[in-house]
């Protein structure tokens, strides 16, 4: 759809189609397909494939394409990090922990991401694309889950308890996105100046009761959020 919620089209049936991404020249989306696959198609759905077929990552989650549209990382059972060429030819396990939501650096340097561990809580590294280089930045006592790059690498933004924060990319300078309801799936507009998200509806009286819609906001206070997806449907994981 387009960024005020006009213009929505469908683009897969009748699978179940979940965690959509944008590879960086817009031309192609990458997703979950049918629950523990990967597709690839073209953005208006055209020329649909199968990248990661199911049991090559189990449990697969989160994809994400590189910068150069060559390869893709997913979260694989909260057991680790994967890399795969986009047509699927290799997959590669670059990190071993209970890791989800890989997101790709602007420049491909780095990727981003959640680590969970028993004992503790969720919190943000960085890896590089081999799986060396491995960076805690944040070390709070609650969650921060669902990181985004701003498009040009200087700021993350990420969900902490039920609400939207920004930080620079070193983890400092942490910032709350002060609107109400739930705030979470994070992404930016290309030109870094806004975020959507998904809310929960039942905290929002204006939209249905037990559904989830997405929002657009701008990146910096006073915010502005409006919802753009407006119907029944359960509307998430929105990318730009």
């Amino acid at each position: 759809m387009d960024s005020d919620g006009g213009n929505q089209q469908r683009l897969t049936t009748p699978e179940t189609a979940t965690s959509p991404s944008w590879s960086a020249d817009k031309t192609k989306i990458v997703f979950i397909r049918g629950g523990n696959s990967v597709g690839v198609m073209n953005s208006d759905g055209s020329n649909l494939y199968t990248a990661i077929t199911e049991g090559a990552v189990y449990g697969v989650s989160g994809p994400d394409f590189s910068p150069d549209g060559g390869e893709i990382v997913m979260g694989g059972n909260l057991e680790g990090l994967y890399v795969a060429s986009a047509d699927g030819s290799s997959v590669t396990q670059i990190t071993s922990g209970r890791d989800s939501a890989p997101d790709w650096s602007p420049d491909g340097t780095k990727i981003l991401f959640t680590r969970s561990t028993p004992s503790t809580n969720r919190d943000l590294y960085t890896v590089n694309p081999d799986g060396s280089n491995e960076v805690q930045i944040t070390t709070t006592e609650f969650d921060e889950v669902e990181p985004a790059w701003s498009p040009n690498g200087a700021k993350i933004a990420f969900g902490y308890l039920t609400d939207a924060w920004t930080m620079n990319a070193d983890g400092s300078n942490r910032v709350l996105i002060d609107v109400s309801g739930d705030q979470s799936l994070l992404a930016w507009s290309p030109d870094g100046s806004k975020l959507t998200f998904t809310q929960t509806c039942s905290k929002t009286p204006a939209c249905p009761v037990n559904n989830n819609e997405v929002w657009v906001m701008d990146a910096d206070y006073p915010w502005n959020p409006v919802t753009v997806s407006n119907h029944s449907a359960h509307d998430s994981s929105s990318d730009w």
